[in-house]
């Protein structure tokens, strides 16, 4: 779903009426590729969605809800320190740039460039010397703190092409020619209006095309036009009808490519519950922390009972505290104790003893609930990147069964709710490597634990990332001795899926499938691995690596 300089310029013109100077009251990151400001316009609330996803990249307003992340990304941050107004939306040098003007609670200003070319749309946070303060994605040029190159656009105003061509500019007579010039030279213009126009010209040798849709585009005669996924503008015959709400337009189609695709967008309360069980366990580890440091008197407890032991003759009946000479010291010196003046000598030496043992084993209590917790801590880390990497809504399903199971989350029953839950087969993901040696994967507990546990052959190769969340991935190898060229490559695979995808390199295990062990009443994809080899690679999607087509990362 492409969108032409046209079809931007009369959405933005739509936007304009609805949104005006609105003031922002909240901006959300769901995902990498989408950014959504809540606006107040002095009227109503609105959304604005500004998508980066290739194949359906523009802005329009949207109704739907998108959950706020447990964590917000850092240009999500960025904009919320930035952006506290929009002053005024434009197409900039009339082309596929958006220009979004916004201003601080402090007063800078600054401007969110939505720039729609080629592959890979890119959206740039600039300040009033035009420096790049963020942008999305994060990698890639211009990055951060650089100039922005203000493009030098030597293009002549549409109006003006009229009599270029009539003076020489171009000929009428090579469609292929004249389109080219229209695209290159004519602003705003277009690649499918350009080749409809050429096309009338050459075949009519005349510039009554080109002139009837200037007199369009400056009368906004229009009529929508959609082909080959572009999205465009064309002059209106006969009556002209009111253009639709571009943005209900927009929003639909994305819903019906987003529903196509499978690839979920919109965040469940399941990473609220994911989010809140992890504080819970932090706040758990805090608690621990200082009942261990509590219980390490157990042995500085047991010395004082056993001073006291030893000199129960100077122990009288009412003291309240007693200063005896401390032999555990090197020199030996004083020691302070306190005793209760209501008890006998006896049972304040007995109390000491109880209060010793009762802290050696609030000790081990407090050493056994940090193992268990940091392992919880560890499992839910590893929920919490499934769920942030889920690209299907089956993926993301598998997670959300598992915290059912585990009691962290009770969704609200509907009329609507799925009765049958997913198999963890179904969302096993496979490729080949360049040997031709077949590999597969899972994105989440339930399908690594059903690959690890099922699948998993002794003569199988069995990788995972070292130390962080990531899949479990396999490469079939049927008792061949496997090159190191697909280890390699499956590596990357392995450490493409982890965690740690960003970063240059990630060092991955690999393993025989007979020295892995699934750990018995563990949780699902819980392994004990008894021998393995390391490589460091650097992460690497399946599909730039052979070129296959495989599930979205």
């Amino acid at each position: 779903m492409t969108l032409d300089c046209f079809f931007l310029e009369a959405l933005i013109t739509q936007l304009r009426q609805r949104i005006g100077s609105g003031q922002i009251r909240k901006i959300h990151q769901p995902t990498a590729d989408l950014l959504v400001l809540r606006l107040w316009t002095g009227q109503q609330e609105c959304q604005l969605l500004l998508s980066l996803m290739p194949g359906s990249a523009g802005l329009w307003l949207t109704d739907r809800r998108f959950r706020n992340p447990a964590v917000p990304a850092g240009f999500c941050q960025l904009l919320r320190a930035r952006l506290q107004r929009i002053l005024k939306l434009e197409l900039y040098d009339q082309d596929r740039r958006v220009v979004l003007h916004g201003q601080a609670t402090d007063g800078r200003r600054c401007r969110l460039l939505l720039e729609l070319f080629g592959r890979r749309p890119v959206l740039l946070l600039l300040d009033d010397d035009d420096r790049i303060l963020g942008r999305l994605p994060t990698a890639g040029q211009p990055s951060a703190g650089s100039i922005w190159p203000v493009p030098l656009s030597a293009a002549i105003a549409l109006p003006q092409a009229v009599a270029a061509i009539a003076a020489g500019a171009v000929s009428l007579l090579d469609e292929t020619l004249l389109a080219r010039w229209l695209q290159q030279q004519v602003r705003p213009m277009s690649r499918l209006v350009a080749g409809r126009l050429a096309g009338q010209m050459v075949a009519q040798a005349a510039l009554e095309p080109l002139q009837q849709f200037v007199a369009a585009w400056q009368q906004q005669r229009w009529q929508l036009q959609i082909t080959d996924r572009v999205l465009s503008l064309w002059p209106a015959e006969g009556s002209v009808e009111p253009l639709p709400d571009l943005s209900a337009l927009l929003d639909q189609r994305q819903r019906l490519e987003t529903a196509a695709s499978g690839r979920v967008l919109v965040d469940e309360p399941v990473q609220t519950a994911v989010h809140q069980a992890l504080q819970r366990l932090q706040r758990r580890l805090a608690e621990i922390d200082r009942q261990e440091a509590e219980a390490e008197q157990a042995e500085d407890w047991q010395q004082t009972a056993e001073l006291l032991n030893g000199h129960r003759h100077l122990l009288r009946p009412g003291l309240a505290a007693i200063e005896l000479p401390d032999y555990y010291r090197q020199p030996p010196c004083p020691r302070r104790i306190l005793l209760d003046p209501a008890l006998s000598p006896q049972q304040n030496i007995e109390g000491w003893f109880r209060r010793a043992r009762k802290a050696r084993r609030g000790l081990e209590h407090a050493r056994r609930r940090r193992e268990e917790t940091r392992e919880l801590l560890s499992w839910l880390e590893t929920l919490q990147h499934e769920l942030e990497t889920a690209d299907t809504a089956l993926d993301s399903e598998l997670v959300r069964q598992e915290l059912m199971t585990a009691g962290l989350f009770r969704p609200v029953k509907t009329r609507f709710e799925r009765t049958r839950a997913p198999a963890p087969a179904e969302a096993l993901h496979s490729a080949r490597t360049p040997g031709g040696l077949e590999l597969l994967w899972g994105r989440n507990s339930r399908t690594n634990d059903y690959l690890s546990r099922q699948l998993l052959r002794p003569d199988d190769l069995w990788l995972h990332a070292l130390g962080i969340p990531g899949c479990h991935l396999v490469i079939r190898g049927g008792g061949a001795v496997v090159a190191e060229s697909d280890v390699i490559y499956a590596a990357q695979v392995a450490a493409y899926y982890s965690r740690a995808r960003d970063a240059g390199r990630v060092e991955v295990m690999v393993a025989q499938g007979r020295a892995v062990r699934t750990l018995p009443g563990g949780r699902p994809g819980q392994v004990r691995v008894t021998a393995y080899r390391s490589l460091r690679v650097v992460p690497t999607p399946p599909a730039a690596t052979v070129g296959t087509t495989l599930p979205p990362a």
